[in-house]
């Protein structure tokens, strides 16, 4: 299967096991904490939030599962992620900047994307807009958990976790 570089990026960007959630989207206004929004969206200011965001967090685990066959299509050819565990080293980061851009270092490969933070914990990073909206499940100075979880026409479902420290 071909893999053009987006595909590889996210492959690598959401290796992992079985996350035992699911988002549930409460409205389509990103402003109010609901829907995924669009990369034209202004990011919604969150200052406790944000400014926890901020900054060079070190990749512990990035974890993703694909239950019951989930895909993506790019270009007209579907995707399916493989599911497995990444377990950071020392090399691999992700540092939100504060101009809404965010460098990913992991496995060797590094993307630059922009990112969005809307209300208390929906994150957009735009080139996982294919994955959905992620959710900021735990933050603080040192620690940060975010997930993403998605649904293909097919019934398959992607979940994707990250675990990260400063």
């Amino acid at each position: 299967m071909k893999h053009t570089k987006s595909a590889v990026f996210l492959s690598l960007l959401f290796m992992g096991s079985c996350l035992f959630f699911a988002c549930n989207k409460s409205s389509d206004n990103p402003a109010t904490g609901g829907g995924t929004g669009t990369p034209t969206d202004t990011i919604a200011k969150a200052p406790g939030l944000s400014s926890l965001l901020l900054g060079k967090w070190m990749l512990v685990e990035d974890s993703v599962a694909n239950v019951g066959s989930f895909y993506f299509t790019q270009g007209g050819i579907k995707y399916y992620p493989t599911p497995g565990i990444y377990m950071g080293g020392s090399a691999d980061y992700i540092n939100f900047l504060t101009d809404t851009t965010v460098t990913v270092t992991e496995n060797g490969q590094t993307y630059n994307s922009a990112y969005k933070l809307y209300g208390s914990s929906k994150l957009v990073i735009n080139t996982l807009l294919v994955y959905d909206t992620g959710r900021v499940v735990t933050l603080t100075a040192n620690n940060a958990t975010l997930d993403w979880s998605s649904s293909s026409a097919n019934g398959g479902t992607y979940y994707k976790r990250v675990y990260l420290t400063k």
